[in-house]
Order: structure tokens, then C-alpha cells, then sequence
């Protein structure tokens, strides 16, 4: 008996063609759907076959036997209704899910949105062609119905094909990227215009075969009828198309301008500003944002981009605002998008196990979205668990290859972790993808200065100046020429850089130079220099909203440094602490979450060191012993690339306690044992790095023990640079004025002479009064005036 065809749009019609012409007990060959556009459900289906049975000669039957089998009939009838409606049901739910996603979709379709096409004749209405995509995107993710490929995403892609510039991608593009990323539905769409009236239609593709599963269209008046209603019903029978349930859809209905914004301009300037964000122009950024949020004021993701470019500006006050709304606003986001804002805002508050928890939650349900893979890295990485970091920025990297922001954290991350072999293989492949641009000049200056190859790294910093004279690391070159101790070049290249300087840039390059001109000891110029970028900062903050305090934060430090020098130890002690004070309470907000507690606990154990040093001086030793308490008690917070740092000051503190109390073999004995200080840990610390300006205790511990041969040796130790070693600290003068005094000592006159020389000669331009420059000017005089003896000579 050969199967008989049926076709209907539902399973219920097909059930009642098969029972009327088949019969109820008709055996369901095979279904599945149609081969037209319609899509509708076909099945085959045959009769069931009754085998032939004897009849048996009939038998009277008695009154109560007949009365027993009519009982028996009505209980058969019973039955056989029951399992009839059991088979049906079964048959119908079978034929139910052959019509929902799980066939021949997963149970959660994957779709994409590409760019819609301006069929309204007017280019005006170009910037429809993103903006219609990015809402839809938003709301069919939101729903939880779909996997959503986002806009981000489907950029990503572009770059891995060569086509990162496209801006509009057609259907054939699209249908290329879902297959790059398994993607099993395309949705492609255009929208006109006819008066007032603005009509948007699109199609749901099956990628694999480029049918048509699905073609929806909605109408409204005027553009915003775009976002406050077209949107909604466009994502409604998409859904429906897919088998959703009305049920569901009434529980759960879609509303796109709870979740983003009910401006179609506000959401406009939105996405302008984001682009504007991801590409580093943070001005334009800001100006976008800010209007989005001026034609909406509760627009959550508005608020987040505003306070990050507001960030990137140096504008503490108004980012910290932005970024409170953005929390304040977060019930008018995604899910997606207030899981970003919650991890993002604990890692602000300093709660990285609260961060952590978040965004491992939005890796596990948005395994695609690349900015939670990140987010976790850099988690791990402020919580020094490199492997699991690397892990992070290498799912990153699956889902682009060619991400800048996450080879610039996986560079930087193996430099500081002192695998430059990695981290210039990692350059490389920067430069790969994206030539050979500012951030790979600066990051290769960087490694190659930290390997000690300062000829090396000069050249890629003076390379990125000549090609990027916006973004010059003219301070890193110059530091260059300071360690090579040529500070008339490093003063040249902080002057060239200071007129072309932003205002934050400026004042950061002025404190340089003012370290500078204390580092060769003209310390009058350089507190008059402190003094100048004080009230240029204060003239700066009545024009704009760039706090002040950052910059009296460096000056006071300075000026501490000077007052300790001039012995003007209450002065000294005054200064460092409006330092810590304004560190602690504003500084710390510019700071990427990731590192306040690291610095916070690093800033305290910095002061607590200085305040020992005060101590000191003064006498104080007791006070001393008590600071390097509670260094110590700092020590189990601090991360691992600031600990060397700190505990190479405890042991200098340690060590000059010990020389004031007059132990001074136990002295030698622990400045021998000391910890190095390593590499700077970021190029931004090298000023600070340089504390305490004079390292030379070991030196002088020798001496007062009349060691006189190892003092030598020590401060020979002390200024020769040797690439072999990770310090780069700038070699002091005075080291050359006190090896002078011990050559003479020896009675080496010549070497005495030597140092003598290279002393005045760094201390050309320095106050005259110093006691250094007078005591010098005299021994070379008379030692120059002496003759010499032929073991002298």
C-alpha cells in the first residue's frame, strides 16, 4: 500500500485531514516541511491494515450474559478513547517540535543582523542602515530566544578576512561571516519611506541552504515609530516564526526602549560615540555621548562610555558621575550590558572576587563576547595568576586574532613579568595586524629599554616621536638621556615636548623637569618651577573640569624631597604628607580598578619608608623601628612586582637604622643581604623608582667601618649602568663627589681629581651655595695645585 501525501500549515489540520480520509488508526509514514517559501508541515501516511478472522457461529445469549458484554463494550470503548487521545497527543507534540528550532536549528537559534539598505531614496536616512541592525541585535539577544552574533562581533570577523574597512555588508558578506562563526540564520532588511509613513522589512535566511524561513515587515509613523514600536513587532513574529509560544511572548514581550532608549537620535548618537570610544578619539567621544544623554537622561550604556572617555581625558570628578548613572540607569540596559556595568563598577569599587564572579558569569552565557574574556584576564592578572591571565587573553584571541587591546595587555603582561623573548614575539605579531603604529613603537621602546638595550629602545622612541608627534614619548627618551647621564639632551627633549603638550601632558612634563633640576642640583630653579605648575594647574581648573590635585600631589612630593635635602625635616615631613593625603583620596580614582589596592598599599608603604628617613635625621630612631614595622606588616598585600620594590627599601631603612645605632658591622652585614630593586615596574614609576635619590648606605657603612676599598668598589657599583642588571635608576652626582673623597683618602689623587671633575661638571648649573659644589670646587683646586707623586701618577 503506497503512502498518501498531506499538507498543512498546522499539526492540528494535518491530524484531521489523516483521521477523515485515512481513518483514526492511520500509521504516520514519515513528515517534515514543504519545499515552497510557505514552509508548511508534510506528512505521509497509510491506512492501517485489518487481518481477516473466522466468524464464529453465533450463540444465543442469555439476558445477563448480554447485559455482561454491553459492559464490557462501554469499558473497551473507555479504553480505546483514552489511548486514542495518548497517540494523538504524542503525534501532535512530535509533529510540534518538527516545527520549532530543535529541527532543524539547535534548541537557541543562532542568528545574525547585517545592515539594512536605504530604499527611500534619501541619504539622509543612511545612518538607519546601523542603527536598525544594533536595535534588533539588542532585542532578540535580550529576549534569551536567540544567540545574537553583536555588532562587535560581527566587525571581528571582517578583520579576519581583510575586510575591516566595510561598512555596509551585504547578504553575500553576511552569509560568509555566519559560516565563519557557525552561525545558522542570517536576517538581512531594508526600510522606505512614503510620507510620514516609514515601513521596515526583513527576511530570516537558513544559511545553509540561503532559504527563507521567515519574512516579517512592520509599519509606523515617522522614524521613532522605528524604535518605540517597529522593532518590538519585527522581533515578535521573528520569534513566533521560530515556534515561540504566544504564552511566552505575553510573559515576556519584547520592549527595546526599556533596555536602551526611546530616542532614536539619543540612540543615534550613541553608537557615534562608541565608535568614536573604541578608536581611541575620546573628544568626539564625549561630545556624542553627551548628547545622547542630553536627548535622554536615564540612557544607562551612555553614561558608561561617557565616564570611560571622560577618564581617558583626566576628568576625575565628571567621570565619577557618568559612571554612577550608568550604575543608577543599569535597569534600562541588557542583561548582557548590567552584567558589564555590575563587574565593571565592582572592579571600580576595588571588589575583584565580586568582579571576578560577574564577569565569569557573562563569559558563560555570552561565550563569544570577547570583552568578558578580557575582563577576566585582567582580573587574573591583578590577582598575579598569570597562567589562568594568559588563558583568558587567549580565548580572546580565538574570537579575534587580531584585537589590539588584548595583544597590547598580553605584551605588556609578559614584559612585566620579565619574559621579553614573549613579549617581542607578541609585538611582532601586533605589528602583523596592525603595522607598525604608535602602541607598537612604544611597547618595543619599552621592552628594549628594560632588557638594557637603550641604543635599541632610543631608536623606537625617537621613531614613534618623529611619526607621532601627538603621542611622543619625548619624557621616555629624554629618561634615556638622563640614564646616560646627557641632561642637557633630557632637559632639550621635556622643552620641545612642553609647547605641543595637553594641559594634563604639560604639567606631567613640567614636574620632569623639575626633577631634573633637583637631580643636578639646582634646587632653587626647580622649586620655582614646582611653584609655576601649581598655579597654572589652580588657572587650568577655573577654564575646565581637570582637577588640580594630581599636580599638587607631584609637587608636594618634590618639594619634600628638596626640603630633606636643605635638612628642613619638618618641612620635609609637611610636604609628604599633603602628597600621600591627595594620593589617597583623588589620585587613586584615575586609576585603573585593577590596581587601587595594589597602589593604595603601595603609596603606604612608600610613606612609611620616607617618614623612617625623616626619622632618622632627626634622631628619632625609635620612630624609624616603628615604620619598619609596619612596612612589614604591608609586605603579605603588596603584589609581586611592587614587593622586590619595597623590600629593597625596608632593608635600606632597616640598614640605616642599624648605622645610627652605631652597629655597623651588622649594618654592612644586612646591606650586603639586601634585595635588589629590580626593574621599575611600569615606565610611569621611573621618577618615584628613583627614591631615595642617595642609595649609597652600603657605601657608607664600609667606610665608617674603614672598609675604605669596598666603599670604593660600591660606588663604582653605583655609577656604572650594566644592561646585565634589571635597575634603571638614574646614577646620582653626589655618588662622584663621595668616591672623590674616598679616593683621596687612598691617597689616588688622579681618580680623586677624575670624580671631582665629573661631579662639577653634572653640577654645572647647580645653586652655588651647596655645600657639595663649594667643597668640591676647593679640594680639586687644591689637589690640581698639588704636584704628583710618581705612584700618584
Amino acid at each position: 500500500m503506497s503512502p498518501k501525501t498531506f499538507k498543512a500549515s498546522t499539526a492540528k489540520q494535518v491530524l484531521s485531514q489523516i483521521s477523515h480520509e485515512l481513518g483514526p488508526d492511520a500509521i504516520i509514514v514519515s513528515h517534515g516541511k514543504t519545499q515552497d517559501s510557505e514552509g508548511r508541515l508534510r506528512v505521509e501516511a497509510i491506512a492501517s491494515p485489518r487481518a481477516e478472522v473466522a466468524t464464529p457461529e453465533k450463540i444465543p445469549l442469555t439476558t445477563e450474559a448480554i447485559a455482561t458484554k454491553f459492559r464490557l463494550k462501554k469499558l473497551f470503548l473507555f479504553i480505546s478513547v483514552v489511548i486514542a487521545f495518548i497517540i494523538a497527543g504524542v503525534l501532535i507534540w512530535q509533529l510540534l517540535l518538527r516545527n520549532t528550532p530543535a529541527n532543524p536549528f539547535s534548541q537557541t537559534l543562532s542568528v545574525a543582523v547585517i545592515s539594512f539598505e536605504n530604499q527611500t531614496g534619501d541619504d539622509f536616512y543612511d545612518y538607519l542602515n546601523k542603527v536598525i541592525p544594533n536595535l534588533l541585535i539588542t532585542n532578540l539577544e535580550q529576549s534569551g530566544y536567540f544567540r545574537v552574533a553583536s555588532w562587535e562581533r560581527l566587525h571581528d570577523l571582517l578583520k579576519q578576512i581583510g575586510k575591516e574597512d566595510v561598512d555596509v555588508i551585504d547578504k553575500d558578506l553576511g552569509f560568509k561571516l555566519c559560516q565563519m562563526d557557525d552561525i545558522e540564520a542570517l536576517i538581512i532588511g531594508s526600510f522606505t519611506r512614503a510620507g510620514e509613513m516609514f515601513a521596515t522589512d526583513l527576511k530570516v535566511l537558513d544559511v545553509e541552504t540561503k532559504r527563507i524561513l521567515k519574512s516579517v515587515n512592520s509599519r509606523g509613523k515617522g522614524e521613532e515609530s522605528i524604535i518605540q514600536s517597529q522593532i518590538d513587532e519585527l522581533c515578535r513574529e521573528i520569534s513566533q516564526g521560530i515556534g515561540i509560544s504566544e504564552n511566552r511572548l505575553e510573559r515576556a514581550p519584547f520592549r527595546i526602549a526599556d533596555v536602551t532608549t526611546n530616542s532614536l537620535d539619543a540612540y543615534y548618537n550613541f553608537l557615534r560615540g562608541y565608535e568614536c570610544y573604541v578608536n581611541i578619539n575620546f573628544e568626539d567621544s564625549r561630545t556624542y555621548l553627551e548628547k545622547a544623554i542630553e536627548l535622554d537622561p536615564s540612557f544607562s550604556m551612555a553614561y558608561l562610555y561617557l565616564g570611560y572617555s571622560l577618564w581617558a581625558l583626566g576628568e576625575n570628578k565628571a567621570k565619577d558621575e557618568a559612571l554612577s548613572k550608568a550604575k543608577n540607569f543599569s535597569a534600562r540596559a541588557t542583561e548582557k550590558e548590567r552584567l558589564f556595568i555590575d563587574g565593571w563598577m565592582a572592579l571600580y569599587e576595588n571588589d575583584l572576587d565580586e568582579s571576578f564572579r560577574i564577569f565569569k558569569k557573562m563569559a558563560e552565557r555570552y561565550p563569544k563576547e570577547k570583552k568578558a574574556h578580557q575582563s577576566l584576564a585582567e582580573i587574573y592578572f591583578a590577582k598575579e595568576l598569570f597562567d589562568l591571565a594568559f588563558e583568558e587573553y587567549d580565548k580572546a584571541l580565538e574570537l579575534d586574532p587580531s584585537d589590539k587591546r588584548t595583544l597590547q595587555n598580553i605584551i605588556i603582561a609578559y614584559s612585566e613579568s620579565g619574559n621579553y623573548e614573549k613579549a617581542i614575539e607578541y609585538i611582532n605579531k601586533y605589528i602583523s595586524v596592525s603595522s607598525n603604529d604608535y602602541f607598537a613603537l612604544n611597547l618595543t621602546g619599552s621592552v628594549y629599554f628594560k632588557m638594557g638595550k637603550l641604543d635599541e629602545a632610543l631608536a623606537i622612541y625617537n621613531e614613534a616621536s618623529e611619526a607621532y608627534p601627538d603621542f611622543g614619548p619625548d619624557w621616555k627618551i629624554s629618561y634615556i638621556h638622563a640614564l646616560k647621564e646627557d641632561y642637557p639632551e633630557a632637559t632639550r627633549c621635556i622643552d620641545r615636548s612642553i609647547n605641543e603638550a595637553s594641559p594634563f601632558d604639560k604639567s606631567w612634563l613640567y614636574f620632569i623637569e623639575s626633577f631634573y633640576q633637583y637631580w643636578i642640583g639646582s634646587l632653587e630653579r626647580s622649586k620655582s618651577n614646582l611653584i609655576r605648575q601649581i598655579d597654572e594647574a589652580d588657572a587650568r581648573a577655573q577654564v575646565s573640569s581637570i582637577s588640580p590635585l594630581h599636580t599638587r600631589a607631584n609637587v608636594s612630593w618634590m618639594m619634600g624631597w628638596i626640603s630633606y635635602d636643605r635638612g628642613e625635616y619638618e618641612l620635609c615631613r609637611k610636604h609628604f604628607k599633603t602628597w600621600f593625603d591627595i594620593y589617597m583620596e583623588d589620585v587613586l580614582q584615575n586609576l585603573h580598578p585593577n590596581d587601587v589596592a595594589a597602589r593604595k598599599t603601595l603609596q603606604t608603604a612608600l610613606y612609611y619608608f620616607y617618614l623612617g628617613l625623616i626619622d632618622l635625621k632627626l634622631g628619632e630612631i625609635e620612630s624609624a623601628k616603628s615604620r619598619l614595622v609596619e612596612i612589614n606588616s604591608l609586605m603579605p598585600d603588596i603584589l609581586s612586582r611592587f614587593k622586590t620594590w619595597i623590600s629593597f627599601y625596608h632593608d635600606i631603612l632597616k640598614t640605616e637604622i642599624l648605622l645610627a645605632e652605631g652597629d655597623v658591622k651588622k649594618a654592612i652585614t644586612t646591606g650586603e643581604k639586601s634585595s635588589p630593586l629590580g626593574s621599575a615596574p611600569e615606565l610611569g614609576f621611573l621618577v618615584l623608582y628613583n627614591v631615595p635619590f642617595l642609595k649609597d648606605v652600603l657605601a657608607r657603612a664600609y667606610r665608617k667601618n674603614g672598609e675604605i676599598d669596598q666603599a670604593i668598589a660600591e660606588y663604582k657599583r653605583l655609577i656604572t649602568f650594566d644592561p646585565r642588571r634589571e635597575e634603571r635608576y638614574l646614577i646620582h652626582p653626589k655618588h662622584y663627589y663621595r668616591l672623590a673623597e674616598l679616593y683621596e683618602k687612598k691617597d689616588m689623587k688622579r681618580e680623586a681629581i677624575g670624580n671631582y671633575e665629573k661631579f662639577l661638571k653634572l653640577w654645572h648649573d647647580a645653586d652655588p651655595d651647596l655645600p657639595e659644589v663649594i667643597e668640591a670646587k676647593k679640594r680639586l683646586s687644591e689637589l690640581q695645585n698639588e704636584p704628583m707623586t710618581m705612584e700618584q701618577r
